[in-house]
């Protein structure tokens, strides 16, 4: 607010003038004042140096009208006053206003003449300016807050209180004190009349230095079409999208977009794009934030998403987040995806989630690349697999349709290599598990078997398993085999029962690749009663015994 002191000043000058003109008109209504006249209506409103057009004013309705005027300057003190563009007008200065519930309409047009300052209309602290109609070529500077309802303004908006969008068209950059609400309308980041001139060197940006920015409606794009090197869209607290479309497109290489928020983030409708062609990052910075999508989209392309030790909660809505420079998301404390669409994709070096746990049902899943956090549950070829650990994955759930289920030593999900190390409670009492005919599991290393996991599968005539589980079934004697405690192995009690075809009897029971020793049937088969398993059941045995080869058991 630099030029509020020789605002002031000016007017104060203009005030005796003023009010002898007021003294010689009378009480005339309308006021009329033509070419090279000089305009005092009630001594709180003035049009200086009129050198062309008309200035009238009704103060029956507080209305001052301009149409196709030439002038130096516009004072507005008078509470609640309209004023009307008709026709073209320009001033070498600026229209000043000083009092609240001032505002600006009609169809007309109003612009200066020259460069010789940043804004065209400017408002004092404390007051609200409002503006509904009529296209300005020029930007606002609001000592208190702006409503910009409607017409066409193109600018520099410097506002120290709030500001509201809710159905005018805005170009220019925005750099407002307190919280910035867009309901209607559309505005445009972009450089405009600025390109040359006072403010050449202005950073495109869309700037609430203490306050929150929220999307309802209508559209706000951000483009950077004078291609700087940077461009800036931040707010001190939450950044909320509800409705309509904020979309920060930036398609010049050389350049990054700085995207923050010192609180939440929530998208609940509408859509929050936000593409860069030379990478950027989306960061919530404030302690501990919360990012929520309960509906719409939010699509980061070439972008990270960052909080400092926050949560993401997702229940619906689309979330994706695309980027080749790095982890994808980022400095989460804890991730929970139970609604919606969520794509994670970060580089082949790179986390699609870097946090310390996550909760999320695995259907929501619908692209990820790079590495999950503990917790993580995806689907793969119907099968639902859940992270334990860096790269050791349990199985919940099958789902395949095929009658015959064999698990390599490893699976890739999202081009990284998982091995299965334990299978859940019930992961084959399913419906396509129950039509299971054979079950594999190459990978030794299965050390975990949660209850009745293969309950029910009377199918079954084949089953295969990694012997770190034969080995937990109470047995320290038949095998030399040493398991991480960090693993802590278990195999419930019933984790076998209802299984096998016949009743057991037609199941044929082999530890992955080993065999067993013809003297040890007995021994197995208790092992196994001990965990469900029909006594009935067939132990693959022949006179081999295990050998240990340097890298396991075979």
């Amino acid at each position: 607010m630099g030029q509020k002191t020789m605002r002031t000043a000016r007017f104060l000058q203009l005030a005796v003038f003023a009010i002898a003109c007021m003294m010689a008109v009378g009480l005339a209504v309308p006021l009329q004042a033509h070419a090279a006249d000089q305009v005092f209506a009630d001594g709180e409103i003035a049009v200086i140096k009129v050198t062309a057009g008309t200035a009238s004013y009704d103060e029956a309705t507080n209305t001052l009208t301009l149409t196709n005027i030439k002038a130096n300057d516009v004072y507005v003190n008078k509470p609640g006053t309209t004023i009307v563009l008709a026709g073209a007008n320009t001033l070498r200065y600026q229209v000043e206003t000083g009092a609240d519930g001032i505002s600006i309409a009609g169809s007309g047009s109003l612009a200066p003449m020259a460069r010789t300052t940043n804004h065209l209309v400017t408002s004092i602290e404390g007051t609200t300016l409002t503006i509904r109609g009529g296209t300005l070529t020029g930007g606002v500077e609001s000592g208190g807050n702006l409503v910009l309802a409607g017409g066409t303004i193109t600018g520099e908006f410097e506002v120290g209180g709030n500001l509201t969008v809710s159905g005018a068209t805005v170009k220019g950059p925005l750099e407002v004190g307190q919280d910035i609400t867009v309901s209607k309308g559309s505005v445009t980041m972009q450089s405009g009349m600025f390109d040359k001139g006072l403010v050449e060197s202005v950073q495109l940006r869309l700037w609430s230095r203490d306050g929150n920015l929220k999307i309802s409606g209508g559209t706000v794009t951000v483009s950077n079409d004078r291609k700087d090197s940077s461009m800036m869209v931040a707010c001190a607290g939450d950044l909320t999208v509800s409705g309509g479309k904020l979309d920060i497109s930036d398609t010049y290489s050389g350049s990054s977009m700085f995207v923050s928020a010192g609180g939440n983030l929530t998208v609940s409708g509408g859509t929050f794009k936000l593409a860069n062609a030379g990478g950027g990052e989306l960061l919530l910075e404030g302690s501990k934030p919360q990012v929520k999508v309960t509906g719409g989209k939010l699509v980061l392309k070439n972008t990270q998403l960052g909080a400092d030790r926050g949560n993401l909660n997702m229940t619906g809505g689309t979330l994706s987040v695309k980027c080749t420079g790095g982890d994808a998301i980022y400095g989460f404390k804890k991730a929970t995806v139970t609604g919606g669409s969520f794509t994670a994709i970060g580089n082949k070096n790179g986390n699609a989630i870097e946090a310390a746990s996550m909760n999320n049902k695995a259907s929501c899943l619908k692209g990820v690349q790079g590495h999950l956090p503990k917790g993580a549950k995806f689907l793969l070829d119907g099968n639902e697999y859940q992270i334990q650990q860096e790269n050791e994955v349990f199985l919940l759930n099958y789902g395949s349709k095929s009658t015959k289920a064999t698990f390599g030593y490893s699976i890739k999900y999202g081009k990284s290599d998982y091995r299965i190390v334990g299978i859940g409670a019930n992961a084959f009492n399913t419906k396509t598990g129950h039509k299971l005919k054979s079950i594999v599991f190459k990978d030794e290393d299965i050390y975990f078997i949660g209850k009745k996991a293969f309950y029910g599968t009377k199918a079954l005539k084949k089953l295969s398993i990694g012997f770190c589980v034969e080995h937990k079934i109470k047995n320290d004697k038949l095998l030399d085999m040493r398991v991480s405690k960090s693993q802590k192995a278990k195999v419930a009690k019933n984790a076998f029962s209802k299984c096998g075809y016949k009743g057991g009897k037609g199941l044929t029971v082999a530890w992955c690749n080993a065999t067993i020793g013809k003297a040890d049937v007995k021994v197995h088969k208790k092992l196994l009663k001990s965990c469900g398993m029909s006594p009935q059941v067939k132990i693959k045995a022949n006179s081999k015994k295990y050998t240990w080869l340097g890298l396991g058991w075979a």
